[in-house]
């Protein structure tokens, strides 16, 4: 199927306005089929910013269901807690590793405002949350955020957009 659809990316849409339904339906198939591959393959990390007094364990729980769709399993969970500067986050260090290895396809969090630390040091910079997503873009990771009020013990953080 991929072969004829690539097939056809060289002859169709010959209106690109109007494609036809048949070139479509295929590209629509091959979109399910590799959405599913990707789904069925994907490894991720899960990273939560949380108190010392909170286990994370029941927030990872809830990252975990979050993921479910988009990934094979969680493979790691790291945290931290507030007020770290970005070189004071250690659970973050890790799931940046794997991620710049290549070992992760996902990272799993409550809400960008997780990723982004308080306080960012001239030489972390690019931890932003425009940053971090670029970060993310550039290894073809995909970002799953989870809804902070349907995330048990999640840490309503927001930073300026």
């Amino acid at each position: 199927m991929i072969e004829r659809t690539a097939g056809w990316l060289y002859s169709e849409p010959r209106d690109a306005g109007s494609p036809s339904d048949g070139y479509l339906a295929t590209l629509e198939n091959v979109l399910h089929f590799a959405t599913g591959h990707l789904n069925r393959t994907a490894v991720a990390v899960a990273y939560v910013v949380l108190p010392a007094s909170v286990s994370p364990w029941q927030m990872f729980t809830a990252l975990e269901h979050a993921a479910e769709r988009t990934c094979a399993h969680v493979a790691r969970r790291f945290h931290d807690v507030p007020g770290l500067t970005a070189g004071d986050r250690v659970g973050f260090r890790e799931a940046e590793q794997l991620i710049n290895a290549g070992q992760a396809q996902v990272l799993v969090t409550p809400s960008i405002a997780h990723l982004a630390p308080d306080r960012v040091p001239d030489a972390w910079g690019y931890q932003t949350p425009e940053g971090i997503r670029a970060w993310l873009n550039a290894r073809g990771v995909r970002l799953v955020l989870a809804d902070d009020a349907q995330v048990p013990g999640s840490m309503p953080r927001r930073l300026p957009a």
